[in-house]
């Protein structure tokens, strides 16, 4: 209750702002409640990782029900979700800062930057080293996913399974909340906020 009322308390009215599935908060009070105590391991703790992940599908999810990603019938469009049912969490936060996403040649989701410029580099990174984690962990990654990774898990071994990285991620995905959540205030409406974006199929 104290990291919810005493030291995050910003934090978590954002969420409430937001109407974003209550799943966060659990997730994201994972997180953050080692910082403040010793009973966790660094290795214990790092394992938390994928709730960062967790976090931003769910802040993704929220959006396209705003109109703010691509988005049908108020959930996420096609074109961003997997096979399986995953998000493609890259290519959401590509489209939120204005960049092209391609399908093989073609161009296939177009978009305007909404992102600040400080978030820009930070979100897609939080994005990048929590699916490194998890693809060392996934016995089923591909070749391909594997020479991409940012070898999140090698690194964290060679500094003996210190948080720091960790919560560095976790204090940046709370900027991100914050961030989001006052961007709501002024972009409310969700068919001005479609018009941000164009999927060409």
């Amino acid at each position: 209750m104290q990291i919810r009322l005493i030291y995050y308390p910003d934090v978590f009215k954002a969420i409430g702002k937001i109407g974003i599935d209550k799943d966060i908060e659990v997730y994201l009070e994972e997180l953050l409640l080692p910082i403040h105590t010793i009973n966790y391991s660094g290795k214990e703790y790092n394992n938390l990782m994928t709730n960062i992940r967790k976090c931003i599908e769910l802040i993704f999810l929220s959006m396209a029900e705003k109109g703010i990603l691509p988005n049908k019938k108020d959930a996420l469009h096609e074109i961003l979700v997997d096979r399986r049912g995953g998000i493609n969490t890259t290519w959401c936060s590509m489209i939120l800062a204005g960049k092209e996403v391609k399908i093989g040649e073609k161009i296939a989701i177009t978009s305007k930057n909404i992102l600040p410029n400080v978030l820009k580099d930070s979100f897609q990174q939080l994005i990048e080293i929590s699916a490194a984690y998890e693809h060392a962990a996934n016995k089923n990654a591909d070749e391909q996913q594997l020479a991409n990774s940012r070898q999140t898990d090698t690194f964290l071994k060679s500094i003996g399974y210190a948080p720091y990285l960790l919560r560095s991620m976790v204090m940046e995905l709370c900027n991100i909340i914050l961030w989001y959540a006052s961007y709501l205030e002024g972009h409310d409406d969700k068919e001005l906020n479609a018009l941000y974006w164009n999927v060409e199929l």
